[in-house]
């Protein structure tokens, strides 16, 4: 039967022919390295508990990135940094909490990273398209407003948008690059958290 220390210490045990038998614990396991086949109840609730962890220390971390004076985030996330050090962690995995506290952060940078170069460079595209649509006779009020321009005006805009396409596709180069090596320290860190790209096509 399952008792309360047996669960502490990650053992179950096994009812086989009148006899209890001790089965393996899960500790040792890093998260995502489970099969599927002979896992005990433990040991799926021990990666759940972990992995909703760090789903919830993603979430708290992306919030201070967006508000850094937010207590509440910041209270939420120092609870979970207390309980990636603690001794009831120590028995849900061999992962070091420390590597997986600094590992999260680089990926959280990483995420924000990611997503501010790609709404940079959607930006820039924008500006490409304005200018295109100036120099073809089109309107942009959005640029220009509602009133009439001569040509040498409509050049002076479509000029000024193509500078600001080229800067905000530098910066957003710039923030790429930055997400890139963030990527490469995640990985190393804490490779086993970030999804693998879908593969197109078969092999």
């Amino acid at each position: 039967m399952v008792t309360a220390n047996n669960m502490a210490a990650g053992r179950t045990t096994q009812k086989k022919d009148g006899r209890a038998r001790m089965k393996p614990s899960a500790k040792g396991k890093k998260l995502g390295e489970l099969k599927d086949v002979g896992i005990e109840p433990y040991e799926n609730l021990a990666n759940a508990i972990v992995k909703q962890a760090v789903v919830d220390y993603k979430e708290q971390l992306h919030k201070l990135l967006k508000n850094p004076e937010s207590t509440s985030a910041m209270h939420e996330a120092q609870r979970l940094e207390r309980f990636f050090r603690s001794n009831w962690y120590t028995t849900l995995t061999s992962l070091d909490g420390e590597r997986l506290i600094n590992g999260v952060r680089i990926l959280v940078r990483k995420e924000a990273a990611e997503k501010e170069w790609k709404v940079i460079l959607l930006e820039s595209k924008k500006c490409r398209k304005q200018a295109e649509a100036l120099r073809n006779g089109g309107t942009v009020p959005e640029v220009t407003g509602d009133g009439e321009y001569s040509g040498e005006e409509i050049k002076n805009f479509v000029k000024k948008l193509e500078q600001k396409a080229d800067s905000l596709k530098a910066e957003a180069a710039g923030k790429k690059a930055e997400a890139d090596e963030l990527e490469r320290q995640a990985i190393k860190a804490v490779g086993f958290l970030i999804k693998e790209p879908k593969q197109k096509g078969g092999s």
